[in-house]
């Protein structure tokens, strides 16, 4: 069925005369939500699980400069450090 077919039909709807039950009726509505729920979830995954990728990847990266800074520059030299540091009873 063409498209401007399925669109006619669609706009020109007559009254018919069936009896939709609660039943039905919930069950088509699940449907509906339950459908529109995991499209929802589908986008949010693929937008949520880079942007917490990149995020973590950029808190490491933080940690990392903060580390770097509290050392201070002379850090490195921890063989230096270690005949330097008070011994315990001097």
């Amino acid at each position: 069925m063409g498209l401007v077919t399925g669109t006619t039909l669609l706009l020109f709807v007559s009254e018919v005369s069936a009896y939709v039950g609660p039943g039905l009726g919930l069950g088509a509505i699940g449907v509906v939500l339950g459908i529109l729920g995991s499209i929802v979830l589908a986008v949010f995954g693929l937008f949520w699980y880079p942007i917490k990728r990149i995020m973590a990847s950029r808190k490491v990266r933080l940690e990392n400069n903060t580390s770097d800074a509290k050392q201070g520059p002379d850090s490195t030299d921890t063989a230096a450090q270690a005949d330097n540091a008070p011994r315990p009873g001097s």
